[in-house]
């Protein structure tokens, strides 16, 4: 029997596909909204947990000058290198990117970068016409180099294996459909001597 009225549980599913599609479009407006104060302030785009490691490192420097014993310091450096694990603001992000067939296998990246990084994959996947890898992956590198500055990589595929080091707040490793695979990173650029 062939009945026009949708059923009560595809109502409920396609609201909460569009709670989704609003909340990561607010997320993009205020990514929007502060690269713009960045951009007017001039500042340099360095990610909060390496201004925390730069103030953490000079007061070591200054606790050393001044003799003091720095162990506590050396704890709290030695705890800003390690990945961080799922809790807050990622514990949210993480249920609202598996409702729309994401899911976190490993990040340090601010919650921001996350969104941007997922919806400019999803955008991509979804627009081009005859998929590939490698167009998925050149697309997430060239985006996050524009924006977040150079020596971003990505690799996309079904299978691979990785050991990667990365700048600190500058890794993520996600799945797309329980099939597809992004890592995207970020290294430290070093001039040539």
């Amino acid at each position: 029997m062939f009945s026009l009225i949708k059923p009560n549980h595809l109502l409920a599913h396609e609201k909460a596909k569009e709670s989704l599609k609003e909340s990561v479009r607010k997320a993009s407006k205020d990514l929007g909204r502060k690269k713009q104060q960045q951009q007017q302030h001039h500042q340099s785009s360095v990610l909060d947990s390496k201004k925390l490691a730069l103030t953490v490192k000079e007061k070591q420097l200054k606790k050393r000058d001044e003799g003091h014993d720095n162990d506590d310091m050396k704890k709290a450096s030695a705890s800003l290198g390690r990945r961080r694990s799922l809790g807050g603001s990622q514990v949210e992000l993480g249920d609202i990117l598996a409702n729309c067939g994401v899911k976190i296998v490993s990040v340090d990246m601010p919650p921001f970068m996350q969104i941007h990084a997922v919806d400019c994959a999803r955008k991509t996947h979804d627009s081009l016409e005859k998929f590939t890898s490698k167009a998925l992956a050149l697309t997430l590198k060239k985006e996050f180099d524009g924006v977040y500055g150079p020596a971003w990589h990505c690799i996309v595929g079904t299978s691979f294996g990785s050991f990667v080091t990365h700048s600190v707040g500058g890794f993520l490793y996600f799945s797309m459909d329980q099939k597809l695979y992004v890592l995207l990173f970020k290294t430290i650029v070093q001039r040539a001597d």
